[in-house]
């Protein structure tokens, strides 16, 4: 069922010699067209998250696996010390997670064009829980280390050299 704001309309002329149209008739606004692409797009979007369509439900099931994906690379990564140098090239959980990752953001994009307030998707528990989760991946993979503390749980004093704050101290290039 289509809504007012997709259906663009196109006036047609009555006169069977190919007349000039009646100026008294409106031309569609380019607006009402480009509210119903944008819309068509949400609508899209918003099949795409559900598991309205075999794609969907696939999708759905994709998110799953992954997030036990990670879940189980974030357990082997806890085997290591709480900060380490972790080179991209070299490290194979990395890789992986980062793939996942990247999956993660597109799914949040295809999340936020189907939200019906953008808003308050910014306060959504989903959304809260990628804003911790996948940008450290792309930090880590910029800094070329990884941690698994934060800066408040250890003691700072303020005599102390930036190279001993986790986070701080600097990966030696190979």
């Amino acid at each position: 069922m289509k809504t007012e704001a997709q259906k663009v309309i196109h006036p047609v002329s009555n006169q069977a010699d190919g007349a000039a149209k009646n100026p008294d008739q409106k031309q569609p606004d380019a607006p009402a067209s480009e509210v119903g692409w944008m819309t068509s797009v949400k609508d899209w979007a918003g099949v795409m998250i559900s598991a309205q369509t075999l794609t969907g439900r696939v999708l759905v099931v994709l998110v799953f696996a992954l997030s036990i994906g990670a879940l189980v690379i974030y357990f082997i990564d806890s085997s290591d010390p709480i900060e380490s140098c972790q080179y991209f090239y070299k490290d194979f959980t990395l890789q992986i997670d980062m793939a996942f990752n990247v999956f993660f953001l597109l799914y949040f994009g295809l999340r936020f064009i189907a939200a019906n307030d953008k808003l308050w998707f910014w306060l959504e528990v989903n959304s809260v829980v990628d804003f911790f989760t996948v940008p450290p991946v792309f930090v880590s993979v910029y800094l070329n280390r990884s941690w698994l503390a934060s800066l408040g749980s250890e003691q700072v004093s303020t005599g102390t050299r930036l190279d001993h704050i986790p986070g701080f101290a600097l990966c030696h290039r190979r």
